[in-house]
């Protein structure tokens, strides 16, 4: 499950470079791997910090997405 999660959040961050907003989500989905790790090894540690990562990914999975609204709107104003 290590790997995985591990792979998964290289992944992420590979397309979040790219400006893919689904790097997030496969953050996510890494750090939920590692939350699985840390609670078969009774990590309470491991368990907190990737819980905090998939809030932080979380929260900006939805701030891309409104400043990408945001800044559509600004480049329609600055057209007109």
């Amino acid at each position: 499950m290590g790997w995985i999660g591990s792979a998964l959040i290289v992944l992420g961050a590979w397309q979040i470079g790219h400006k893919r907003r689904r790097g997030f989500l496969l953050a996510i989905a890494g750090s939920g791997c590692w939350v699985t790790v840390g609670a078969s090894l009774g990590r309470l540690d491991m368990i907190a910090i990737e819980l905090l990562m998939c809030i932080v990914a979380l929260r900006n999975f939805l701030k891309w997405r409104k400043v990408e609204i945001n800044d559509t709107k600004t480049a329609d104003a600055r057209r007109v």
